[in-house]
Protein backbone atom coordinates (compact mmCIF):
# COMPACT_ATOMS: atom_id res chain seq x y z
CA UNK A 1 0.00 0.00 0.00
CA UNK A 2 3.20 2.29 0.73
CA UNK A 3 4.84 1.75 -2.03
CA UNK A 4 1.39 2.00 -4.12
CA UNK A 5 0.71 5.57 -2.56
CA UNK A 6 4.59 6.66 -2.95
CA UNK A 7 4.86 5.87 -6.85
CA UNK A 8 1.16 7.80 -7.37
CA UNK A 9 1.83 10.52 -5.25
CA UNK A 10 4.11 12.95 -8.10
CA UNK A 11 1.44 12.27 -10.72
CA UNK A 12 -1.47 12.84 -8.77
CA UNK A 13 0.96 15.97 -6.98
CA UNK A 14 0.93 17.28 -10.58
CA UNK A 15 -2.63 17.02 -11.71
CA UNK A 16 -3.27 19.01 -8.77
CA UNK A 17 -1.34 21.98 -9.94
CA UNK A 18 -2.91 21.36 -13.41
CA UNK A 19 -6.31 21.51 -11.79
CA UNK A 20 -5.18 24.87 -9.40
CA UNK A 21 -3.86 26.55 -12.75
CA UNK A 22 -6.96 26.07 -14.91
CA UNK A 23 -8.79 27.65 -12.10
CA UNK A 24 -6.99 30.56 -12.56
CA UNK A 25 -10.04 33.35 -14.43
CA UNK A 26 -7.22 35.50 -15.75
CA UNK A 27 -3.50 33.86 -16.48
CA UNK A 28 -1.07 36.47 -17.60
CA UNK A 29 -0.77 37.15 -21.00
CA UNK A 30 1.93 39.08 -23.47
CA UNK A 31 0.61 41.53 -25.42
CA UNK A 32 1.97 39.75 -28.62
CA UNK A 33 -1.21 37.68 -29.86
CA UNK A 34 1.54 35.50 -31.31
CA UNK A 35 3.59 35.04 -27.95
CA UNK A 36 0.61 34.71 -26.53
CA UNK A 37 -0.43 31.61 -28.34
CA UNK A 38 3.10 29.99 -28.52
CA UNK A 39 3.89 30.01 -24.81
CA UNK A 40 0.48 28.59 -23.27
CA UNK A 41 0.25 25.74 -26.32
CA UNK A 42 4.45 25.36 -25.67
CA UNK A 43 3.20 25.05 -21.69
CA UNK A 44 0.20 22.69 -22.75
CA UNK A 45 2.94 20.45 -24.46
CA UNK A 46 5.77 20.57 -20.84
CA UNK A 47 2.84 19.97 -18.61
CA UNK A 48 0.91 17.20 -20.23
CA UNK A 49 4.35 15.40 -20.94
CA UNK A 50 5.25 15.17 -17.68
CA UNK A 51 1.86 14.16 -16.43
CA UNK A 52 2.54 11.20 -18.78
CA UNK A 53 6.24 10.40 -17.74
CA UNK A 54 4.75 10.58 -13.76
CA UNK A 55 1.70 7.88 -14.87
CA UNK A 56 4.10 6.07 -16.84
CA UNK A 57 6.73 6.02 -13.53
CA UNK A 58 3.09 5.25 -11.24
CA UNK A 59 2.27 1.95 -13.91
CA UNK A 60 5.73 0.75 -14.98
CA UNK A 61 5.43 -2.41 -13.18
CA UNK A 62 1.86 -2.86 -14.64
CA UNK A 63 0.76 -4.66 -17.78
CA UNK A 64 -0.42 -2.08 -20.66
CA UNK A 65 1.66 0.63 -18.46
CA UNK A 66 2.37 2.84 -21.63
CA UNK A 67 -1.07 2.66 -22.79
CA UNK A 68 -2.57 3.55 -19.53
CA UNK A 69 -0.73 5.97 -18.62
CA UNK A 70 -1.74 7.68 -21.89
CA UNK A 71 -5.75 6.81 -21.37
CA UNK A 72 -5.32 8.39 -18.00
CA UNK A 73 -3.12 11.71 -19.28
CA UNK A 74 -6.33 11.90 -22.01
CA UNK A 75 -9.37 11.56 -20.05
CA UNK A 76 -7.67 13.85 -17.45
CA UNK A 77 -6.91 16.34 -20.32
CA UNK A 78 -10.61 16.45 -21.39
CA UNK A 79 -11.85 16.29 -17.92
CA UNK A 80 -9.51 20.09 -17.52
CA UNK A 81 -11.01 21.21 -20.37
CA UNK A 82 -14.17 20.41 -19.15
CA UNK A 83 -13.54 22.24 -15.81
CA UNK A 84 -11.92 25.27 -17.59
CA UNK A 85 -15.46 25.78 -19.05
CA UNK A 86 -16.85 26.27 -15.58
CA UNK A 87 -14.36 28.76 -14.46
CA UNK A 88 -14.90 32.63 -15.65
CA UNK A 89 -13.08 34.21 -18.23
CA UNK A 90 -12.05 30.81 -19.42
CA UNK A 91 -13.07 28.14 -21.97
CA UNK A 92 -12.29 24.74 -23.46
CA UNK A 93 -10.75 24.03 -26.21
CA UNK A 94 -10.71 20.88 -28.31
CA UNK A 95 -7.71 21.64 -29.73
CA UNK A 96 -6.04 21.86 -26.06
CA UNK A 97 -7.08 18.14 -25.37
CA UNK A 98 -5.51 17.10 -29.07
CA UNK A 99 -2.55 19.11 -28.34
CA UNK A 100 -2.60 17.41 -24.21
CA UNK A 101 -3.17 13.74 -25.71
CA UNK A 102 -0.20 14.19 -28.49
CA UNK A 103 2.16 15.25 -25.81
CA UNK A 104 1.46 12.51 -23.69
CA UNK A 105 1.96 10.21 -26.37
CA UNK A 106 4.58 11.81 -27.25
CA UNK A 107 6.54 11.62 -23.85
CA UNK A 108 5.87 8.15 -23.70
CA UNK A 109 6.95 6.86 -26.97
CA UNK A 110 10.08 9.23 -26.54
CA UNK A 111 10.52 7.26 -23.16
CA UNK A 112 10.11 3.84 -24.83
CA UNK A 113 12.86 4.54 -27.52
CA UNK A 114 15.08 6.01 -24.78
CA UNK A 115 14.91 3.14 -22.64
CA UNK A 116 15.58 0.41 -25.94
CA UNK A 117 18.46 2.74 -27.25
CA UNK A 118 20.38 1.93 -23.59
CA UNK A 119 18.91 -1.85 -23.52
CA UNK A 120 20.32 -2.23 -26.86
CA UNK A 121 24.04 -0.25 -26.16
CA UNK A 122 23.98 -1.58 -22.78
CA UNK A 123 25.20 1.51 -21.97
CA UNK A 124 24.31 3.55 -18.68
CA UNK A 125 22.31 6.00 -19.89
Amino acid sequence: MRRTLQEWLPAALWMVVIFALSSQSNLPTPPDSTLDFVLKKSAHIAVYSLLALLLLFANRKRPYASETAFVIAALYAISDEFHQSLVPHRTASFTDVAIDSFAAMFAILAFQWYQKRCTRRRDSC
